[in-house]
């Protein structure tokens, strides 16, 4: 799948960059099942993170989980953040993403001249911060084509280009009902519930019956879920390669020290 850079790079362009979101000096801190992870920064917790991902990435690869057009679709109706790529947006964008391509152009052909090429091309739109870091990332012309041909040509096309950035939470409930498809409140315990809410059957049973077995349902699910991903992790390979971030693994599973 095709990803759109100018998808992240929306309103929060200049944020991005000054916080570091392109690097270019990443390495690889740990491995799960044998797969790199590459991090820059000092964060345990986002190490977590990084693991944590890679193991759902891998889990949504080995059940088969996919997301549909429909769903893509969806997941973008569903984001007022997408509803606000208008063809002024989308303009004001490719205008900003072909100035950043020939600034960087240009920063090949003359690195001497890196403050007179920002000022030129930049400086209206893009922290200095950023343009370091662009300088960074982007040092080769086939970087700077890919950062070219990833310019949206299309609110159309943005869009769907953006939906893939949804497509996490989608795979992820979908990898969710999967795995907590067999799991059944029984009648047994919607009486019981009942019993403990309703010691005096303020309510009829039959006027509650439904509500209280979707409450039972879903928390069942989240335990269920919860222990299955547990297990996960325990079954997993994970290698920490960079003892900074040794306790990282502890944070996804508590027993693990």
């Amino acid at each position: 799948m095709k990803k759109y850079r100018f998808a992240i790079l929306t309103l929060s362009m200049a944020t991005a960059l000054m916080t570091g979101a392109i690097s270019a000096r990443a390495e690889v801190v740990a491995t799960v099942n044998g797969e790199s992870i590459e991090y820059q920064g000092t964060d345990k917790v986002e190490v977590a993170d990084l693991i944590r991902k890679k193991l759902v990435e891998q889990k949504i690869k080995e059940y088969g989980i996919i997301m549909t057009a429909e769903e893509m679709k969806e997941a973008v109706m569903k984001e007022d953040a997408f509803q606000a790529i208008t063809p002024a947006f989308l303009e004001q964008t490719q205008r900003q993403g072909h100035a950043l391509v020939t600034a960087l152009r240009e920063y090949l052909r003359s690195p001497e001249n890196s403050d007179q090429i920002y000022g030129k091309y930049l400086a209206s739109f893009l922290p200095k911060q950023g343009w370091d870091l662009l300088k960074q990332s982007y040092s080769r012309s086939d970087q700077i084509d890919r950062m070219e041909s990833s310019i949206p040509k299309s609110v159309e096309q943005w869009q769907e280009g953006a939906a893939f950035h949804l497509q996490d939470d989608v795979l992820q409930k979908k990898l969710a009902d999967k795995i907590a498809s067999e799991v059944a409140v029984t009648e047994d315990e919607t009486e019981q519930l009942y019993a403990t809410e309703y010691p005096n059957q303020e309510k009829p049973y039959s006027t509650v019956h439904d509500e209280l077995e979707a409450r039972l349902l879903d928390s069942k699910k989240k335990r269920f879920i919860e222990n299955w991903w547990t297990q996960q992790f325990l079954a997993a390979k994970i290698e920490i390669k960079d003892e900074r971030y040794k306790d990282a693994l502890s944070l996804l599973i508590p027993s693990a020290k």
